[in-house]
């Protein structure tokens, strides 16, 4: 299933994001609709999300996080989480915390 135009998926990003962070999502911009199709091709924000494996994988990033990370779908969502850090931080990585469901990530760096 492609996540990236998945209505029902993008309500469980919303709401997992809401239930863990205890806001409303930071990659919401004033004045727009959000929507899987927009949260995908033209959010500013870089929103990825992690599978609840025992070696997470990335599920799902937007077009803004492939183009921070210069990964394409395929590459990021066969990624393991773990390899996502620096070497020297892997380890941490490794003994963080999971939630429950889909968990966003927001990418400190802002497209545009």
């Amino acid at each position: 299933m492609v996540l990236a135009y998945n209505s029902d998926f993008f309500g469980l990003l919303v709401s997992s994001y809401r239930r863990t962070v205890g806001a409303e999502p930071a990659f919401f911009e004033p004045g727009q609709q959000p929507s899987a199709p927009w949260l995908d091709e033209r959010a500013r924000h870089c929103v990825l999300a992690h599978n609840t494996d025992p070696d997470p994988r990335f599920i799902y990033a937007n077009k803004a996080a492939q183009a921070c990370f210069e990964y394409d779908w395929d590459e990021i969502t066969s990624l393991p989480c773990r390899l996502s850090a620096e070497p020297v931080d892997r380890e941490e990585r490794s003994h963080a915390p999971l939630g429950r469901g889909a968990i966003a990530a927001i990418c400190p760096r802002r497209r545009g």
